[in-house]
């Protein structure tokens, strides 16, 4: 006996509506977090270090591709690296030569 469609869509509407009343639960927690760590009435030493803490944590640096090492010589230019990352890849996903069997 096939389930009608009409039974799948009913779960796949009530999965959305559970999806999104868990999402709003979970922004409304952390927005009640954020609060109580910034706009705390105790100002004492463990309130900054909680703060320092989470702005810590939320800190994102993109430093890109490091300078890289090549013939004894280190590139810092994007060109190079890029020349020496391609080369890389190159030597590493090239077509293996077939073997040659010399006595």
């Amino acid at each position: 006996m096939k389930r009608s469609c009409s039974h799948k869509s009913h779960y796949t509407e009530k999965l959305k509506h559970l999806k999104s009343t868990i999402q709003k639960q979970i922004r409304n927690a952390y927005w009640s977090y954020l609060e109580s760590v910034i706009f705390s009435d105790t100002l004492g030493p463990g309130h900054k270090k909680k703060f320092y803490n989470f702005v810590k944590h939320k800190k994102t640096e993109n430093i890109g591709i490091t300078p890289l090492n090549s013939e004894g010589h280190t590139h810092s230019d994007p060109v190079s690296k890029d020349n020496i990352l391609k080369k890389q890849f190159e030597s590493a996903f090239s077509k293996p030569s077939p073997l040659s069997l010399k006595q």
